[in-house]
């Protein structure tokens, strides 16, 4: 998958545990999804590291905490929706106030994330 050239969408989740059994978005069920975000832009890949543009959840509903963003690759049907990646450190968890979550990717290295190894 070139992740430049397909949508890519994330899920903010709560109460979802990550299995890699799970391959697409189907495998997390609905109840657990809180907000899905509009196509996210700006992908890009150097040196083996994956970069995106900041996104947002746009008014999501006040509730528990929520402790994770899976993103996917969306095709329109759930059961072909990829996983690509579970999100789960800082600034997570997140608890929803009814206003829009902001993602703010990291301008520096690794950006979002670094495909392969370090060495």
């Amino acid at each position: 998958m070139n992740v430049t050239t397909v949508t890519i969408k994330a899920v903010l989740c709560r109460g979802y545990t990550y299995s890699a059994a799970h391959d697409n978005l189907d495998d997390i069920a609905g109840g657990l999804r809180v907000s899905t975000s509009a196509a996210i832009g700006s992908f890009t890949v150097v040196d083996n590291i994956v970069d995106c543009a900041d996104f947002s959840f746009a008014a999501v509903p006040a509730g528990a905490a929520c402790e994770a963003i899976v993103f996917f690759r969306d095709t329109g049907v759930e059961s072909t929706s990829t996983l690509i990646m579970y999100y789960d450190a800082a600034p997570m968890p997140v608890t929803p106030n009814g206003e829009a979550i902001n993602v703010t990717i990291d301008a520096a290295s690794p950006n979002l994330f670094r495909l392969g190894s370090a060495g």
